[in-house]
């Protein structure tokens, strides 16, 4: 009896030799690349943050306004920018537990 082509296992094409970069040949693979670049990120502003950096705000803000008067206004301004970065990274640590409602049901 002959056997039908069907039922014969056939052996899959090789996928087609794909040129370039390998990083950019799948479209997943990027994220891989931004991923890992983030938690160093990530873990060096954990470093920053728990070992008293984001304080340097208040010294800026009453230091240099001492030490060099000239200064002054470029003073207040970086330690604007510094309070309103820490404030960023407290809202963005602290976002979804301040906005989950309380399991007692009491308001705030």
């Amino acid at each position: 009896m002959n056997e039908l082509p069907l039922n014969r296992p056939r052996r899959p094409p090789a996928p087609p030799a794909a040129g370039g970069f390998a990083l950019w040949n799948l479209g997943f693979r990027p994220f891989y690349l931004l991923a890992s670049l983030f938690s160093a990120f990530s873990v060096l502003l954990w470093t920053v943050q728990y070992s008293g950096y984001i304080q340097i705000a208040a010294v800026v803000r009453v230091f240099v306004g001492i030490t060099s008067p000239g200064q002054y206004l470029a003073s207040i301004q970086l330690s604007g920018l510094l309070w309103a970065a820490a404030f960023g990274l407290y809202a963005v640590r602290y976002w979804p537990i301040l906005s989950r409602p309380r399991v007692d049901g009491k308001p705030g």
